[in-house]
C-alpha cells in the first residue's frame, strides 16, 4: 500500500499543517509515503489537476492524505466528485484536520461520516472565503467590521 501526501502549493500551507501531516503519518504508521504538490489553484476543476492524475494512477488500497478538503477543491460539489472517484478506485482518503478516514475497501458507505465531513469542509470553505475577503479589504485600506455608530439589532439595548 502506497500513501500519498497531497498538498496544494496555491493554498497557504503553514508549518502547523506540515507538522500535523507528519504527526498523522507517524501516529498511523503509514508506510511508503510519497509527497505530491499540486502547483495549480483549486479554482481549476479537479479533473485538470494533479489530484485526478493521482487517483488514476493509485492502486486499490492506496491512500491519499490531505490536511483538509480545501486543498483538494474549491467547492463541495467537486469534493463529492473526488470522493466518488476515490471510492470507485478503492482508494482510501484521510483528512488530517478533521481526523476522518474514508475507507473505500468495501462497498458500504458510511453516510453519516461522509455528511459530517462535507459539513466540516463547507465550514472550512466559508472561513477561507471570509479570511480572503477581509484581507482584500484590509489591503485596499477599507475599514473592517461594523460601521461606526451602527448597532446590532439582535441585542437588547
Amino acid at each position: 500500500m502506497t500513501c500519498y501526501i497531497y498538498k496544494n502549493s496555491a493554498a497557504v500551507v503553514c508549518n502547523k499543517e506540515n507538522e500535523a501531516l507528519q504527526q498523522y503519518i507517524e501516529l498511523n504508521a503509514l508506510k511508503d509515503v510519497n509527497g505530491i504538490v499540486d502547483p495549480n489553484s483549486t479554482k481549476i476543476n479537479w479533473n485538470k489537476r494533479s489530484i485526478a492524475r493521482l487517483i488514476a494512477k493509485a492502486k486499490k488500497g492506496d491512500c491519499i492524505v490531505a490536511f483538509n478538503g480545501t486543498s483538494l477543491a474549491c467547492s463541495v460539489s467537486q469534493i463529492i466528485e473526488i470522493l466518488k472517484a476515490a471510492a470507485k478506485a478503492n482508494i482510501n482518503l484521510h483528512f488530517v484536520k478533521h481526523s476522518i478516514q474514508l475507507d473505500n475497501q468495501t462497498s458500504q458507505i458510511n453516510t453519516q461520516t461522509v455528511l459530517r465531513l462535507l459539513g466540516l469542509i463547507e465550514s472550512d470553505f466559508i472561513s477561507e472565503r471570509t479570511t480572503q475577503a477581509l484581507a482584500k479589504r484590509k489591503a485596499a485600506g477599507l475599514a473592517l467590521g461594523r460601521p461606526v455608530g451602527s448597532r446590532n439589532k439582535n441585542t437588547k439595548h
